[in-house]
């Protein structure tokens, strides 16, 4: 088959702050094998406020490699405006969307194409997020929140029930998303509702794994998940309905979020101990989320990385 004939595929990166592991993630991308009939035939990175250094040599692999369009912005203007200027520069229908902190597993995007690519009915699906296990209490809360976040995700897939994507590594059918309204702060969540909200399946491939970054301590967790609530309470009151997530499910559908729960503590029970500090550390990233939404609802839009970072 000639490269004429094959489906074009737009990769997307969004990177801000130091973005140290976007050019080892746009080499594993450049080695990445693609499923017959698709061809990778553009990587848009959208860089804001990333150092000199880091953009430079994504500068120089774009002369090396024309499928590397660089877009550079000293000023950071918010992950969905960013989305906007991939999605302006997209070649082909399918976009795959990661971000710079985190790393595909081999064969992993290519996972995400044949599913996406496959099914009409399907219009967006995202990846598995796995993180390196550390022996601290921070550690801990993510190993119960993302085994219960992944749990969930695998059962409403399973039962067509799913409306959210996990914005790490996810792939759409980027002509159901013309644009993000600037002030959006959970991209996956909202691209999720809205593709989901016009008839399309939202899929989640257990098989695709992408590495994520984590928190290093319990206030920058705090930090994450108050930003996350506040960006799911957005979707929400944008669309009409919550991003289905286990927070979300405790609300609307509390005996099926408990039975998740209670499926996570049943094959890990280590994380029992930790559960507490979880429901503590959740409670008071929501009742701080609230307050945002009351106090400054655009607090968000260009967000403070955990670690200090702009």
């Amino acid at each position: 088959m000639s490269h004429d004939t094959k489906e074009p595929i737009t990769i997307g990166i969004c990177a801000s702050d130091a973005a140290s592991n976007l050019p080892r993630l746009l080499r594993d991308i450049q080695r990445e094998t693609f499923p017959a009939g698709f061809l990778l035939k553009r990587i848009v990175v959208v860089a804001s406020g990333v150092p000199q250094a880091v953009t430079s040599e994504v500068g120089r692999m774009s002369l090396s490699d024309p499928r590397i369009l660089l877009i550079r912005e000293e000023q950071r203007h918010g992950k969905a405006e960013a989305i906007n200027r991939i999605l302006g520069h997209r070649e082909g229908r399918l976009l795959v969307l990661v971000n710079s902190d985190a790393l595909p597993v081999r064969g992993s995007i290519s996972r995400l194409i044949e599913q996406i690519g496959s099914r009409e009915d399907v219009g967006s699906v995202s990846a598995l997020p796995t993180f390196q296990s550390r022996n601290t209490v921070t550690s801990r809360i993510l190993e119960l929140m993302w085994s219960a976040h992944n749990i969930s995700s695998m059962e409403l897939n399973d039962a067509h029930l799913s409306n959210h994507n996990c914005d790490e590594l996810m792939a759409v059918k980027s002509d159901l998303v013309t644009e993000l309204p600037r002030d959006v702060v959970n991209d996956g969540a909202y691209i999720g509702g809205l593709v989901y909200s016009k008839g399309y399946r939202i899929a989640f491939c257990q098989d695709a794994e992408v590495l994520i970054d984590i928190p290093d301590n319990v206030s920058d967790l705090i930090s994450q998940r108050r930003r996350i609530l506040f960006g799911h309470a957005q979707v929400w009151k944008e669309l009409g309905r919550p991003p289905r997530t286990i927070e979300s499910l405790l609300i609307t559908r509390p005996r099926l979020a408990i039975r998740f729960l209670t499926e996570v503590l049943a094959s890990r029970p280590g994380l029992f101990l930790i559960t507490p500090v979880a429901a503590i550390t959740e409670a008071v990233a929501g009742m701080l989320s609230i307050l945002d939404d009351t106090l400054s609802p655009g607090r968000h839009s260009v967000w403070r990385r955990y670690g200090g970072g702009q």
